[in-house]
């Protein structure tokens, strides 16, 4: 199973990377894969989450899922609500143009108003679904009793989602390097498109987990 993932070695360690689309079994049964199918498990667990909500997933999911015969299961969808600050920054000529039309400040102004003109959302959520492949790893890294890091950016603003038509990753039948090998080179171009944040989030990832 792990030569289903992208392996990279770093110092003395192998570093383990499961690419993921979002809420499909077929990436978290991956995660799955590499911390019950091998010889041996691995020593930690890293998720594309800031490390406070990390750190809250594991400690709700924890409480929620744990069986009084040991065995860790998620019972039904539920998900974690966080405040939302930021807004895009290719928006800002947009949010300043918005401030001196109103002669308000963005915190005046309405949360309809702020979504309609800034795709601004005052909440996000965690969903805990058991299909998707970061849940999953939380909740491995809770039945293995090994350390849990959130390497990503605590808060960032949302992403500028653009609509994008991949096939189906059911078809992969988990041989995700012919199922990647299949798709065409503007194809993955376009995906690595689809979500432009205000910061560069692969930055502090990378030293996250350094």
């Amino acid at each position: 199973m792990s030569g289903q993932a992208l392996s990279l070695r770093y110092r003395n360690s192998d570093l383990l990377a499961v690419p993921a689309v979002h809420y499909r079994h077929e990436f978290a049964s991956m995660v799955n894969g590499l911390c019950f199918g091998t010889v041996k498990p691995p020593a930690a667990i890293a998720v594309e989450l800031g490390p406070g909500i990390a750190r809250a997933a594991e400690l709700w999911l924890r409480e929620l899922t744990m069986d009084n015969d040991g065995q860790k299961t998620l019972p039904v969808m539920l998900g974690l609500l966080r405040r939302n600050r930021f807004i895009r920054a290719s928006l800002q000529d947009k949010a300043l143009r918005l401030q001196r039309q109103t002669g308000m400040d963005l915190s005046e102004l309405p949360l309809e108003t702020l979504h309609r003109e800034l795709d601004f959302a005052s909440w996000e959520l965690l969903c805990f679904s058991p299909t998707d492949s970061i849940i999953e790893a939380v909740r491995c890294a809770l039945q293995l009793n090994i350390p849990l890091y959130g390497v990503d950016l605590e808060e960032s603003a949302g992403g500028d989602y653009q609509s994008l038509l991949i096939r189906d990753p059911a078809a992969a039948r988990s041989d995700f390097p012919a199922y990647i090998a299949q798709m065409p080179p503007t194809q993955i171009k376009d995906a690595m498109k689809t979500r432009i944040y205000g910061v560069k989030r692969p930055w502090p990832l990378a030293s996250k987990l350094s």
